[in-house]
């Protein structure tokens, strides 16, 4: 019981803002990259950053499944950026960003 309200207080405080301008995009790319190193502390001393070296990811079922709704909510709402207004520079990074959070849904860690 305790997953699935988890899981739905998650999916509901996700679900409700959508980035509409390159400012908002930034923000969630911060969030982002401060979730992905605190609940995949593997990877993230992997790629240098030695916060959690004491830790291991967390492969309970619970853990993955909330890992799971995290990317496929933070990609659609990549995805549902009006980007068509904004500059070159902006557009990029919306691209760099699906590329990672499009990346992460394809490891292991979220099967």
């Amino acid at each position: 019981m305790k997953i699935l309200l988890l899981i739905l207080l998650m999916s509901v405080s996700l679900t409700s803002v959508t980035a509409q301008t390159p400012a908002e995009l930034k923000r969630m790319a911060d969030e982002y990259y401060r979730w992905r190193n605190q609940n995949l502390p593997t990877a993230s001393s992997d790629m240098g950053l030695h916060t959690w070296d004491d830790k291991l990811t967390d492969y309970a079922l619970s853990a993955v499944l909330a890992r799971r709704l995290y990317v496929t909510d933070l990609l659609n709402k990549v995805r549902r950026m009006p980007a068509t207004s904004w500059s070159m520079p902006s557009v990029l990074s919306l691209f760099r960003n699906l590329y990672q959070v499009v990346r992460l849904s394809f490891q292991p860690v979220l099967a």
